[in-house]
């Protein structure tokens, strides 16, 4: 016997007594019955591998209470959107005063200090 996911809805505790299980599944569905990206902390934790495969599609929020916490992206939606990390070398090569140069006082000439060893 093959289960969805909606019908292993885990029991639920709300503070408004006005939203119910039914309530709940239709706001996750679209239209056509499938899920509309969001899920509850407790069923994303239960079917994390049907969470994975959904992100290929597009990014899935995880709600706690009903109010959307988290999402979670595929790697190359979160590429696209992670700035290119630059090394220190590159940073200062590419800032707007590469070009512009310091006039460093000329240091004094230090004695040498004996030390005994």
């Amino acid at each position: 016997m093959i289960l969805r996911s909606l019908d292993i809805l885990p029991i639920l505790h709300y503070s408004q007594s006005s939203q119910t299980i039914s309530a709940i599944r239709k706001e996750q569905m679209n239209a056509k019955g499938e899920r509309n990206g969001h899920w509850q902390l407790q069923e994303a934790k239960a079917m994390l591998s049907a969470l994975v495969k959904a992100v290929v599609e597009e990014p899935q929020i995880i709600t706690v209470r009903g109010e959307e916490t988290a999402v979670l992206l595929s790697m190359e939606e979160y590429r696209k959107l992670s700035p290119k990390r630059q090394s220190i070398v590159e940073f200062f090569q590419n800032s707007p005063w590469a070009d512009v140069e310091l006039e460093l006082p000329e240091r004094l000439p230090e004695e040498m200090r004996e030390i005994d060893l």
